[in-house]
């Protein structure tokens, strides 16, 4: 095109007879704007590449260097950049702790958490589903704690956690990472596009947890995972480990901080300041001789009333309902040896409890003598005075009551 446009110019104002012609010579630049015109399909040509040694070379001392081209990034970015990038959970969870997760080895699993979160935890912090092992705890307050996101709670189950080892570890800093993938990844059960997914068969949410935590962990040897797997399948169930207790603590307290801060009603209140003995006692006092269709909850014998524990723990359930007293433990179904001791701590320290019973428990087995044969029975025992009745209260003379011969404390064999 180029030949074709100069040969044009040339013959168009260069006589024939003239002997310089074909010799004419014109400027590049003067002639741009003419094949501009009309050439509509130009592509450049590539010059001779240079290497990195050769455009350094041929570029000036003082001259700016050229910026990289920005690159867009791939769709599937790593986990640890989504998280960095879009969670502030990363900035206050692994940010302050990262030499220590460095340490560990386990930076990358705890962003890969962090990472679900992100994508998937804006569902809600419960399963309503009756099967599920929460729901049967926390069935009261489903609709409150549905309005709570999976995310926002196990933030605030990770923050309590590490509150909690500082208060109970002198040397708690070893043990962040292991509360960290603990009280992060507790819950990733819930999220439903795990349960749905086939691979966890209807598991509750503990177990569902704990698998996803170990395939994050998979082909690593972490000397605590063991711990944590366990910590995690057990945090709604009893554990003598003080680890899983403090778990199962933060994941307590941040559903009363939940709640309170949802319901207008409720409010969190120590044991201490809404729980008095005197209170007990008198809820538990109609209860004593009344018999509930063949079944008795607390009946008198000699200087004693013996409750079961239902009795007790229903008694104290209905107290904090009435008082509108946010206490998981009162709530929580699988929580109901911890609400029993500690009231039958009160019980002992004001002198109620009876003697049978050890120190470190809060009741005791008692064979209790029928006309015929006799039923062993795991009761608590309080002394009738603390009813106010200075002798036996009046027993029914008819049912199950009248067949009581004696009450004797079950020895071990």
């Amino acid at each position: 095109m180029l030949k074709k446009i100069v040969d044009y110019v040339v013959s168009a104002f260069t006589p024939e007879t003239d002997p310089n012609a074909g010799k004419l010579t014109i400027q590049l630049e003067d002639l741009s704007g003419l094949w501009r015109r009309f050439n509509h399909d130009m592509k450049p040509v590539e010059g001779p590449h240079l290497t990195e040694v050769e455009v350094k070379a041929s570029q000036p001392e003082d001259a700016a260097p050229e910026r990289e081209p920005q690159i867009e990034q791939p769709p599937l970015i790593t986990a640890i950049a989504q998280a960095a990038k879009q969670n502030p959970l990363y900035e206050e969870f692994v940010l302050p702790y990262r030499e220590v997760l460095s340490q560990q080895g386990v930076t990358d699993e705890v962003g890969k958490i962090i990472a679900t979160l992100n994508t998937f935890g804006d569902c809600p912090s419960v399963v309503l589903n009756r099967d599920d092992e929460e729901y049967q705890d926390l069935s009261p307050l489903m609709d409150i704690l549905s309005k709570v996101t999976l995310k926002e709670h196990s933030g605030n189950v990770a923050r309590i956690g590490i509150t909690l080892l500082k208060e109970h570890y002198r040397d708690y800093e070893s043990l962040i990472p292991k509360m960290l993938v603990t009280a992060l990844g507790h819950d990733l059960g819930k999220i439903p596009e795990l349960r749905m997914s086939g691979l966890y068969a209807k598991a509750d949410h503990p177990l569902i947890s704990s698998a996803k935590i170990n395939e994050f962990f998979e082909g690593k040897e972490i000397i605590w995972l063991s711990g944590a797997l366990d910590a995690i399948k057990n945090h709604h169930r009893q554990s003598q480990d003080q680890f899983d207790s403090l778990l199962r603590k933060a994941d307590a307290k941040a559903r009363e901080s939940e709640v309170a801060r949802i319901s207008k009603d409720l409010k969190i209140q120590k044991w201490e300041e809404w729980f008095t003995v005197q209170e007990l006692l008198d809820n538990i006092k109609p209860r004593i001789n009344a018999l509930q269709g063949a079944k008795w909850e607390a009946f008198s014998f000699g200087s004693m009333v013996y409750c079961t524990t239902d009795a007790v723990y229903d008694t104290i359930k209905a107290m904090a309902t009435g008082r509108k007293v946010i206490d998981l433990s009162t709530m929580s179904a699988s929580r109901k040896e911890e609400v029993i001791r500690r009231a039958a701590t009160d019980l002992r320290n004001e002198g109620i409890l009876g003697d049978t019973v050890k120190e470190e428990h809060y009741g005791a087995f008692f064979n209790v003598v029928l006309q015929q044969g006799q039923k062993k029975m795991f009761l608590i025992p309080l002394k009738l005075e603390a009813f106010g009745m200075a002798s036996e209260l009046g027993r029914l003379k008819e049912g199950i009551l009248s067949l009581i011969k004696d009450v004797k404390l079950a020895i071990k064999k």
